[in-house]
């Protein structure tokens, strides 16, 4: 989990440069703009989990490999 990040990094970067190209060459209009802003939203939204998703899995590893004990359980 914590190597994927950079990918997910990686590739939010690149739909984000791709969707700027297409707003800057093709200066897009209704649904079409529309279109392009929810893509860069999801984007952003994406890569967001994915720092979140390392964060937990850091969390929970750290927590079982240290000390099994250390990890409280909600009941």
């Amino acid at each position: 989990m914590l190597h994927g990040d950079g990918t997910v990094d990686e590739r939010e970067v690149r739909i984000e440069e791709e969707c700027l190209k297409m707003l800057a060459l093709h200066q897009p209009v209704a649904i079409d703009l529309r279109y392009l802003v929810a893509i860069l939203k999801v984007d952003k939204e994406l890569e967001r989990m994915g720092d979140l998703a390392v964060n937990i899995a850091a969390r929970v590893g750290g927590c079982w490999s240290t000390n099994r004990s250390g990890c409280r359980r909600s009941s």
